[in-house]
């Protein structure tokens, strides 16, 4: 897995949340929280319907992934078209997370005050699970990499070819021969991880731990919709990141070098997509 690749992608293109309404397994808390038994399965059939939404979002938006893999692609593409392709996946993103904020503000209230409380505290128990569960993982890998550490070094360099971008910058390393090139075209594809990692960072704080808007029961229609925005904006930061790094690429490149590392980096963004 191309895990920063994936977030990338996930992030400019998927309506998926880390959960419905960022309530993590709220299907189950609902189920576990809510005693009366219909409109448990009135709030439970609404999330499924939520549910149904973000995944048909998300089947649009591979369409407009690979349109976006065809102005990459093209050693023609102008600033100018790169603006136009993500004002038009903006106002889809707008609409779509309008959607979830009215679905979410109906869903709530179904909900009673106390019962939301428990739903934000049953939510809360999966993350603190999830992140024991990581936590254990890591202190494992680390014990066996401390009893074998010839077998640490092979693993690791194994999960450098899965590391984001890697044929690309596999591609920039055997093909640029000038050295300023290739410097200047393998930071320009940090820059945009790092641009992405912070989004993925803040995404991932959007929940009933971190954020004191979400664990509400009477978060407002406007308080939501500046969540959405603050996301927003970190967005198209991204986004910008993106067209900086094939503006680089093509300043840097002669045609046939530009083939091959775009060959690559379709690749990459391929595999990620999938």
């Amino acid at each position: 897995m191309i895990i920063g690749t994936i977030a990338l992608l996930s992030i400019l293109f998927g309506g998926g949340l880390i959960d419905t309404f960022f309530v993590d397994k709220l299907d189950k808390a609902v189920k576990e929280c809510v005693v009366d038994t219909e409109r448990q399965k009135e709030i439970r059939a609404d999330i499924k319907s939520t549910k149904k939404d973000i995944k048909q979002f998300n089947k649009g938006r591979k369409t407009q992934f690979k349109a976006l893999q065809d102005i990459l692609g093209s050693r023609d593409a102008t600033k100018e078209d790169f603006d136009s392709f993500y004002a038009d996946l903006h106002i889809g993103r707008v609409e779509f997370q309008n959607n979830l904020i009215d679905d979410r503000l109906a869903l709530v209230q179904k909900i009673q005050e106390d019962e939301w409380t428990s739903i934000v505290a049953f939510s809360g128990d999966v993350i603190d699970q999830r992140e024991e569960k990581i936590d254990k993982k890591n202190q494992k890998a680390l014990k066996k990499a401390e009893d074998n550490p010839d077998k640490a070094i092979k693993k690791a360099a194994k999960a450098e070819k899965k590391q984001p971008f890697f044929k690309t910058r596999q591609a920039i390393v055997d093909n640029v021969t000038n050295a300023e090139n290739q410097t200047l075209m393998l930071k320009s594809l940090d820059d945009m991880m790092t641009a992405s990692h912070e989004l993925d960072r803040q995404i991932k704080s959007i929940n009933v731990k971190d954020n004191d808007v979400i664990v509400r029961w009477d978060a407002t229609k406007e308080e939501l919709q500046q969540l959405a925005q603050k996301m927003n904006v970190l967005r198209r930061s991204s986004f910008k990141q993106l067209v900086q790094t094939h503006l680089i690429f093509k300043e840097n490149t002669d045609e046939s070098q530009w083939e091959i590392i775009l060959k690559a980096l379709n690749k990459d963004l391929d595999m990620a997509i999938r």
